[in-house]
This record gives structure tokens, C-alpha cells and sequence, in this order.
């Protein structure tokens, strides 16, 4: 999604140091780096781009979805001093970014930019219905403060993913590999993921969670990153 005059404002109050305020409710805690032999994740489509909120929007009862990171080269931790970087084998050291408390974590998934970095992507259908023909995108935006849509990163192209059909109390499970580029602003990144539901030439969407996960590049040319 396009970036706001508001989440631009923003992120230039985070890169100066200085702690904006925070109108939206506390985030879900990220998920913790998963076990980093997985199996290689399937391919996706590239590409694709999630669909504006319309007004009055109301998720699909029973869907949930759920992200985790995968062989993470470390982890972030964002507290009242700033924020530290603890990379595997090496000394925490410090970053240059501060956020408001609703994000203080010590478990954001760490990775380096311009390497390959995967995710695994749930999907449970706790409803009443089964779930068909339904498409799963997921993009990876800049934190937006108000826990809605980020700006695009650029470079780390969207994914599309159409889910088999879910039956009540099923589960859907899938790994998406994409490489983060070289240059990023310093902070958090969200995994904003859509489900869609196509019937016939018009599109549905039945969820929007545009922090379904958090996690956190590796700051360039910083001490400890050899």
C-alpha cells in the first residue's frame, strides 16, 4: 500500500530518536524464530498486491492466521533505552531506533539485509463453513504506528498463494522465502496478510491483519556485524 503523510511523518520520528504517540491497541506478541530446518518453502506467486479495507469491514468468522519466522540470525529487543541487536555468536550491541512501550519486545526475529529469509504462514479455519477458493497475500510493509497498512518495502516483491480447501477445524500450512533488499530504513517490518475469497469476477476479502507478524532487519555496518 501507498505510504501516508502520517506514516512518513512517523517513521522520520523514529529514525531522530524521538517516540511518537500511539492511537492503536497493543500489538500481538511476534513470533519467536522457528527451528531453521524446516523444509524449503513451496513457490509462490509474485507480485501481487493486498486489497484496500472497505468501509465497515468485518473479518470472516473463524479465520485466524499466524505467522513465524525461520532461521533467524539472531533477535531484536526494543525497551525504554532504544533498542539492542543480540546476533548469534557475537555481542549484543546497540541500534538506533526507539519505540513507544505497546512494542517493547524482547523476541523479534533478526535478519541480515540482502539474504534470503523465510516465514511460515497458518491459516486455521475455526468456523462454522468450509473455505473455498480463497488466495492468501502476504507483503512485507514498514510498521505503521496505528496497526494498519505500512509502506511497501521495496524490493521484497508481495506473494500470492491459493489455499486448498478448508474444511471446519482444518488447518493450512506454508513456507515463503523472499530476500530482504540493502537498503532499509532502521525498524520494525510487518507481515501484512489478506485472505480472499474469489467468486466469479468480483473478490472478497475475508481477513485483513496487516501485523499478522513482526520482525527486524539487521542494521547496515554496524559493530558485531562482520
Amino acid at each position: 500500500m501507498k505510504a501516508t503523510f502520517a506514516t512518513r511523518f512517523f517513521a522520520s520520528l523514529l529514525i531522530l530518536g524521538v517516540a511518537a504517540p500511539v492511537m492503536a491497541a497493543t500489538p500481538r506478541a511476534p513470533a519467536a524464530a522457528a527451528d531453521a530446518g524446516a523444509p524449503e518453502a513451496a513457490a509462490a506467486e509474485d507480485g501481487a498486491t493486498t486489497q484496500p479495507r472497505p468501509r465497515g469491514f468485518r473479518a470472516a468468522s473463524g479465520l485466524t492466521v499466524r505467522v513465524e519466522y525461520l532461521g533467524a540470525a539472531g533477535r531484536a529487543s526494543l525497551h525504554a533505552r532504544g533498542s539492542t541487536y543480540h546476533l548469534e555468536g557475537k555481542a549484543p550491541h546497540p541500534g538506533s531506533v526507539y519505540y513507544p512501550e505497546p512494542y517493547w519486545s524482547d523476541a523479534y526475529a533478526l535478519f541480515r539485509a540482502g539474504q534470503p529469509m523465510r516465514l511460515r504462514v497458518t491459516v486455521e479455519n475455526r468456523g462454522k463453513r468450509a473455505l473455498k477458493g480463497a488466495q492468501l497475500v502476504a507483503v512485507q510493509e514498514h510498521l505503521d504506528y496505528f496497526g494498519k497498512d505500512g509502506e511497501d518495502v521495496d524490493g521484497a516483491a508481495a506473494q500470492a498463494i491459493a489455499l486448498p480447501s478448508l474444511k471446519p477445524g482444518a488447518t493450512w500450512q506454508q513456507e515463503l522465502t523472499l530476500t530482504l533488499p540493502m537498503r532499509l530504513l532502521p525498524g520494525l517490518l510487518q507481515t501484512h496478510v489478506q485472505l480472499v475469497q474469489q467468486r466469479g469476477k468480483r473478490s472478497q476479502l475475508l481477513l485483513d491483519e496487516p501485523q499478522a507478524g513482526l520482525f527486524c532487519p539487521l542494521e547496515p555496518r554496524r559493530a558485531g556485524d562482520s
